[in-house]
């Protein structure tokens, strides 16, 4: 006869695994010191971006602005009557004739007015609307500005015309010069083309 089967369960030395609180606490400061990590890389990289941004964006501005002056100077044309838009320049201020206005259509000749305005150790460069408005082409501070003007035989001017000799009616180029300590700037453009009025052979024969 058989005996009676039963089941016993047998002693084991084999412990549950699990993490003691310890254990845990270590882990907890472990992950928060690498999230405070990441979040200061974060936010490093986002400062980063922000100051990049806007450093593109104010060089793009200031090409913009010089291409602009750069435009309305070197479009510059002379006057067929004597003492009616013909050209002048001071050291700070100059007038005459261009081909590319910026608030007209471009191809017809209307009056130029650049001026720079030194106020309280800044500068500004401003153009005149035909509607008299005033637009501010470009802005330094801690600078000091002035409009040069090149005769042909390759002598510097702060106004035009110079006061001694005969000199054609605009000058061979134009420089804005901002003396700043750091980064000065000088925008030369050269006036390409006649430098005085084509003659008008019918009217001096009418004459």
């Amino acid at each position: 006869m058989l005996a009676p089967f039963t089941l016993r369960v047998l002693p084991s030395n084999h412990k549950v695994g699990g993490f003691t609180l310890l254990e845990v606490l270590v882990v907890l400061v472990l992950v928060s010191l690498v999230v405070g990590f990441l979040m200061q890389g974060f936010s490093h990289v986002l400062k980063l971006r922000v100051y990049f941004v806007g450093q593109a964006e104010q060089q793009q501005t200031r090409i913009l602005k010089e291409q602009w002056f750069r435009t309305l100077v070197g479009s510059v044309t002379p006057a067929y009557s004597e003492g009616v838009d013909q050209f002048q320049g001071e050291k700070t201020e100059l007038i005459g004739l261009t081909m590319a206005s910026l608030d007209s259509r471009p191809g017809v000749p209307v009056p130029l007015h650049l001026r720079l305005v030194n106020e309280d150790g800044a500068v500004e460069l401003r153009y005149l609307t035909a509607g008299g408005a005033e637009w501010v082409l470009g802005q330094w501070q801690d600078a000091e500005g002035k409009f040069e003007y090149l005769d042909k035989k390759g002598n510097w001017h702060t106004r035009w015309p110079p006061g001694l000799g005969v000199h054609e009616q605009l000058p061979v180029a134009i420089q804005l010069n901002v003396a700043k300590p750091l980064r000065p700037t000088q925008w030369l453009v050269n006036i390409p083309g006649r430098k005085e009025p084509r003659i008008d052979l019918t009217r001096e024969l009418r004459i």
